[in-house]
């Protein structure tokens, strides 16, 4: 099991990159909805700038 009951990890590169989309999906989600990303309280949630970088960085092939 993932490290503090996630369900995926996303500790490095190989596994962002094969959840991207779960990400993306996840932290675009009204902050009530219960998959929001991250959780309510634990940390801010991600501007909207910070979304568009992710959705760029899919789009441009996710380079390392």
């Amino acid at each position: 099991m993932p490290p503090q009951g996630r369900k995926e990890p996303f500790e490095n590169y190989a596994q962002v990159k094969e959840h991207i989309a779960s990400i993306i999906e996840r932290v675009k989600l009204p902050q009530d909805n219960r998959k929001f990303m991250p959780p309510v309280n634990k940390k801010p949630a991600l501007t909207e700038a910070e979304v568009a970088v992710l959705v760029k960085w899919q789009e441009q092939g996710m380079q390392e």
